[in-house]
């Protein structure tokens, strides 16, 4: 009994002496990736959670102007997502707050799924809706490579 009681013990104190060794190498690099700017742990440190909860909030407000923040705070945490951002194209009636949508849906990296919905809109626009996206058009051909004609032939 004596014997299982210290290898127990022996157990255990080499599960301490493992896990501070671990904790001082990896917080000794935390720190130094802190410093130098190349970890990205940090991110994990300053609750990302409750960034997105905040978001999530924004974005799902009765508020227009804090749907609009929110929709800015996407572009700003580069968390496009084209199939939401068409959806709430569709939901919102506000014309700022439309053209905010079609502003972020400029930064995702699917160019062609953002052209193909600008194109698909282009018609039914206002003026105003239409400029916004001649301008956009530009962004997403530029960075995407893709084909920038509108309906009417109009070429970006």
């Amino acid at each position: 009994m004596k014997n299982g009681w210290k290898a127990y013990a022996v157990l255990m104190a080499a599960v301490v002496l493992a896990g501070y060794g671990a904790g001082r190498v990896t917080g000794n690099r935390l720190v130094e990736g802190v410093i130098l700017g190349e970890s990205r742990m940090p991110l994990l440190v300053s609750k990302p959670v409750g960034q997105f909860y905040d978001i999530y909030r924004l974005l799902n407000s009765a508020n227009p102007f804090s749907r609009l923040s929110g929709y800015y705070a996407l572009v700003d945490n580069m968390m496009i997502d084209e199939g939401f951002l068409i959806e709430r194209y569709g939901v919102e009636r506000f014309a700022v707050t439309r053209r905010t949508i079609l502003w972020a849906l400029s930064f995702s990296e699917n160019s062609r799924k953002v052209a193909d919905f600008y194109r698909s809109i282009y018609g039914e626009s206002d003026g105003e809706t239409q400029s916004e996206i001649r301008g956009l058009m530009k962004r997403v051909c530029r960075e995407g490579g893709e084909d920038c004609a509108l309906p009417g032939g109009e070429k970006q």
